[in-house]
């Protein structure tokens, strides 16, 4: 599990989606990880949880498991 450890990243680039026009490509490691090109640009910082990484249901990551839904309640 050593290698599953969440990392703060810089977005050097981001690819236009060929079919999307709200998404973009950021590559991380190795990885194409899929953003919405409205909530990032080239500079910005993010926290890359590598595939299979398994987090707690805490506050902190209530993004990954929280659906917008619950949220306008």
């Amino acid at each position: 599990m050593e290698h599953h450890k969440a990392k703060v990243v810089r977005i050097d680039e981001i690819l236009k989606h060929p079919n999307a026009d709200t998404l973009g490509l950021v590559k991380i490691e190795g990885y194409q990880v899929v953003v919405k090109l409205s909530d990032w640009k080239v500079g910005d910082l993010g926290v890359f949880l590598p595939p299979d990484s398994v987090v707690p249901q805490t506050e902190p990551f209530a993004f990954i498991w929280r659906r917008e839904s619950d949220e306008q309640k």
